[in-house]
Formats: C-alpha cells, sequence, structure tokens
C-alpha cells in the first residue's frame, strides 16, 4: 500500500466519494445552522444543492466495469 498526498488528491472514483461525502456533511451542518437562525429558505436551498452534489458525486463516482463512458 502507497501512502502520500499524492494519492490522497488523486481523483479516483472512490476519491471522488470521499470529496463529496465531506462537502455534503458540511453543507447539512450549514443548512441545520440556517435552520435554526430562523432562514428556512435558505435552508431549504442549501439542502437542495446538497441533494444535486449528491447525484452528481454518484454519477463522477461510479465504477464502470465495461470500460464504456
Amino acid at each position: 500500500m502507497k501512502y502520500g498526498w499524492k494519492y490522497y488528491f488523486e481523483p479516483t472514483p472512490k476519491n471522488v466519494s470521499k470529496w463529496f461525502l465531506a462537502i455534503k456533511g458540511s453543507l447539512a451542518t450549514v443548512a441545520t445552522s440556517a435552520f435554526f437562525s430562523n432562514h428556512e429558505k435558505e435552508a431549504f436551498y442549501i439542502l437542495l444543492a446538497t441533494g444535486f452534489l449528491n447525484e452528481l458525486g454518484l454519477m463522477f463516482s461510479e465504477n464502470k466495469m465495461d470500460g464504456t463512458l
């Protein structure tokens, strides 16, 4: 097994999945904070963006086995 910063930032399907998971967690925290600060509209739009990023992350992190795009 190899270790290093290069392998952490390399855009493999597993790493892309980790990146989107970290972004989604941060956005969920911000949306919760906005909701409890009586900014329901902003919280809704942040959660909507989180759902969009979830689908986008799934699209980029799929590992195709047959070699097609």
